[in-house]
This record gives C-alpha cells, sequence and structure tokens, in this order.
C-alpha cells in the first residue's frame, strides 16, 4: 500500500525539526543529516522562518554559510510534541 502523501511530509518535517533540535546545522549538513533533496529542505526551511520556530545567521569566519537553529519558541514546541508523542506511543504499546 502506497504512503500517504500527507504522510510524506510529516515524515520530511518531523526529520528537519528532529535534526534542529539536536543544534545549530548549517544547511549542507541538513542535507546530510536527513537525506532530503535540497529544494525539500529549502521549503521546509522558509516555512520554519515564517512560523518563527528557525532562525539562521550567517558563519563567523565564513559569511557565505548559513547556521539554522530552532528559537525557544521552536524548542518548545517540540518537545511538547516529542511529550505527545511519547504518551500516544505509550498507549499504543499498551493494546
Amino acid at each position: 500500500m502506497p504512503l500517504d502523501n500527507s504522510y510524506v511530509r510529516f515524515k520530511n518535517d518531523l526529520k528537519v525539526l528532529l535534526a534542529l533540535s539536536k543544534g545549530e546545522r548549517t544547511f549542507t549538513e541538513l542535507v546530510e543529516e536527513t537525506d532530503l533533496p535540497k529544494p525539500i529542505i529549502n521549503r521546509k526551511l522558509k516555512k520554519l522562518k515564517e512560523k518563527n520556530l528557525v532562525e539562521n545567521r550567517r558563519g563567523e569566519e565564513d559569511k557565505r554559510k548559513s547556521y539554522y537553529y530552532m528559537t525557544h519558541r521552536g524548542l518548545s514546541r517540540i518537545k511538547k510534541f516529542e511529550e505527545r508523542l511519547s504518551k500516544e506511543i505509550d498507549c499504543l504499546m499498551r493494546i
């Protein structure tokens, strides 16, 4: 059975969010860590920045590099999501 398109989007969003929740990443690091194509990463970062969940800064030594990181709001939201997901998984495993 093929995967629903919304599931694929959710999985891609989650990959990017979890990578950033571990700390600051360059665009290249995000591509390597998530194994997602550059255009998808680009769209995800743009959307996350619009929602004030992610920010970026230029490198101090190499101004061509951008470093992406989660804002306090972003970290708070991902923590709440992880807590809810953990509870749901616990419930499922008890069935």
